[in-house]
């Protein structure tokens, strides 16, 4: 594929070569690839196109545990698009700062880049924030009966969201059968077919039940994906939801 590109856009052959490197496992090999776009010259001339790399930067790291590398990548970007009034950058790089924090031990730049994932306005971003931080194990601002309420008001599209809320204390709280039913829910009401889909996946696997499905490489919110996908046990075995005792 990359050698059908324009020979005179190398950038977009590392792109595919890195991109294939990332799908296949070989982290270090796509984070070199997404640094040498990021200093390719035509690409900073193109600011989407520089926060799609800077995305993909982001994730690579994460996946390959370079979590003091994402920390210090993560906290640049968010300076940056605080700088710019560019929310939903900001949002990303404070998500990605406090999930590398976490990792890290770092008990004070968790509990500020806690707050500062915290700190959004939209109900979307609120929902990924809340989903990320109790995933984490830390307190969220939101109150869950409202954030359920204004989910299933304003957020209809996202058919189970407001369950799998419910799921996330469950499961935080310890409660197994409770959780269960739950993420069976949140399944049958189609959030399966939602870009939260990674998350309900990850929560399943906790409970030995479950699809084997993954986050895309993508740039849009839920960052919480890549939450759920780094802090979640992934190694549980797992089961078909349709054999697994739940209420269907």
């Amino acid at each position: 594929m990359a050698e059908q590109l324009p020979a005179d856009r190398p950038a977009w052959k590392t792109w595919v070569e890195a991109a294939c490197d990332f799908a296949e496992g070989r982290f270090g090999e796509a984070i070199d690839g997404f640094n040498l776009i990021l200093v390719d010259p035509d690409v900073g001339r193109q600011a989407a196109t520089l926060d799609v790399v800077r995305s993909a930067r982001l994730v690579a790291l994460g996946q390959d545990g370079r979590w003091l590398e994402l920390l210090d990548a993560a906290a640049e970007g968010y300076r940056r698009a605080a700088e710019q009034n560019d929310r939903y950058s900001a949002h990303r790089d404070a998500m990605m700062a406090l999930v590398a924090a976490h990792r890290l031990g770092l008990q004070p730049d968790t509990d500020t880049w806690r707050e500062r994932v915290l700190a959004v306005e939209e109900l979307q971003y609120q929902v990924d924030a809340h989903v990320a931080v109790r995933l984490l194990g830390l307190p969220s601002r939101f109150q869950l009966p409202a954030l359920r309420a204004d989910v299933a008001a304003k957020m209809d599209t996202f058919p189970g969201l407001s369950v799998l809320l419910e799921a996330i204390e469950h499961h935080q709280s310890g409660r197994n059968d409770a959780a269960l039913a739950a993420l069976s829910r949140a399944r049958r009401e189609g959030l399966g077919e939602t870009r939260f889909a990674p998350v309900l996946s990850a929560l399943e696997r906790t409970r030995h039940v479950g699809h084997a499905e993954e986050p895309l490489l993508l740039w849009f919110a839920p960052w919480s994906d890549w939450v759920a996908h780094w802090v979640l046990p992934v190694d549980a075995p797992t089961v078909p939801l349709n054999n697994a005792g739940l209420e269907h």
